[in-house]
């Protein structure tokens, strides 16, 4: 049986607040200020923090070992089976 999940959903137009008073006018969704915030946090913290890690990554290891690592990290979103018989 398929259901389509994205059938109810329902995206509303975006307007910008009002300058003047700081109040969204209709249609802006109430979290979006709280969202854009914590995107913008975001994208800093992957600038300045996991993109050099992971240049450092990508040099440092062959990669031989970082193949190892992903089929490491792979191997533990398997599902897990303990039957004891």
């Amino acid at each position: 049986m398929h259901a389509d999940f994205g059938a109810g959903c329902v995206r509303l137009r975006q307007r910008a607040a009002d300058p003047a008073s700081g109040r969204l006018s209709r249609g802006e969704r109430p979290a979006g200020a709280l969202n854009r915030g914590i995107f913008e946090v975001n994208q800093v913290v992957d600038k300045l923090l996991f993109k050099p890690a992971a240049e450092v990554y990508r040099t440092v290891l062959p990669p031989f070992v970082r193949a190892s690592v992903r089929n490491m990290l792979d191997n533990m979103s398997e599902p897990v089976c303990w039957r004891t018989i």
